[in-house]
């Protein structure tokens, strides 16, 4: 069992910065340096919000988790940083929660005045293509191999 669990922290572990890779190319390649505000990144900012489970084994299977963890992220809204003070028509200085829903649609709407951060930037979608095109099963397989274990495919692989 302890394989299997390696495999599956080992899987988990590519996802994310599949995940994180995405962020990289579809948010922050956009605008590197903005001028309102200092990126946090993996300090306090989108990237660092990510985390992953170890991998935890129960029979003949295995689960591990990659989850978003908002509250990682800070929030200083007096210097614009997943917040405002001046969001009068919604009253959230802090909108940490909503803050991934609001770059990948494009919603943020004018929260934080206009810009390109009012633009669409979906980092997920190409992360969940991964999942969708066999990339995951892909990488499954490998690390089955690469540790010398027999790797049969029985029946369908699911997620969830």
């Amino acid at each position: 069992m302890i394989e299997l669990t390696e495999v599956i922290n080992e899987v988990t572990f590519l996802l994310l910065e599949k995940l994180e890779d995405n962020i990289q190319k579809h948010v922050y390649a956009r605008k590197r340096n903005p001028k309102k505000y200092k990126r946090r990144m993996w300090n306090g900012g989108l990237l660092g919000e990510w985390e992953m489970t170890r991998a935890v084994a129960r029979g003949r299977q295995a689960t591990a988790e990659v989850s978003e963890s908002p509250e990682l992220m800070h929030n200083i809204p007096e210097e614009y940083v997943h917040g405002s003070l001046y969001n009068t028509k919604y009253g959230l200085t802090d909108v940490r929660e909503f803050i991934s829903k609001m770059i990948i649609e494009g919603t943020s709407g004018h929260i934080f005045g206009e810009g390109y951060w009012t633009q669409e930037r979906d980092f997920w979608s190409p992360t969940m293509q991964l999942l969708e095109n066999g990339w995951i099963e892909k990488q499954i397989e490998k690390s089955f191999r690469k540790r010398g274990l027999k790797f049969q495919r029985i029946g369908k692989f699911s997620l969830g």
